[in-house]
């Protein structure tokens, strides 16, 4: 076995002491006021992120409100200068919520219970798809079954006997066209 020899150590004066635990923690502060630099850049960086996305979500929402009162304003000139067609009043009464203002000016304008007016918007969303499909469909095809008749006075020309009876004749020899 080897014998270790342990050399007599030098002793440090309290002075020398003192000096190499000062710049020990010098050094520490100084990492440590770096660290909290770091985070605080980071800290005030994910502060500006998260308070321009607030500012951007105010501005938007602001906007938005601002748009609709402009809008609603629009939609009342036009109402007021220009009548509706009445595609156009039933597109919006199959569009429209229960709740929403517009069939509570319809109620109104003609006369019926909001309840009535419930009632008449399944046939609303009805008539529209019918609308819809009348106005996909080709010239021709359009032109054999309704005629002349165009948009809702589609539904005025299939109320003659005659005409309806010619439009379902005429229908079942379409063999591709779906109604």
């Amino acid at each position: 076995m080897k014998t270790i020899d342990v050399q007599p150590q030098p002793i440090l004066s309290l002075k020398r002491i003192f000096a190499i635990a000062l710049s020990g923690v010098k050094y520490r502060l100084f990492r440590a006021v770096v660290t909290v630099a770091v985070i605080t850049v980071a800290m005030a960086f994910l502060m500006n992120i998260l308070t321009e996305s607030l500012i951007k979500k105010a501005v938007a929402n602001s906007a938005r409100d601002q748009i609709a009162n402009l809008h609603r304003v629009d939609q009342w000139i036009a109402r007021l200068s220009v009548p509706q067609t009445g595609e156009q009043i039933i597109a919006g009464l199959a569009q429209a919520d229960p709740a929403d203002p517009y069939v509570a000016e319809l109620a109104g304008m003609s006369g019926k219970t909001p309840d009535d007016l419930a009632s008449l918007q399944a046939t609303a969303r009805s008539a529209q798809e019918y609308l819809q499909f009348f106005q996909d469909m080709n010239y021709g095809r359009r032109r054999v079954l309704v005629g002349r008749a165009e948009s809702a006075r589609i539904f005025d020309h299939l109320q003659d006997p005659g005409a309806y009876d010619k439009f379902t004749a005429n229908l079942s020899h379409m063999k591709t066209l779906r109604f």
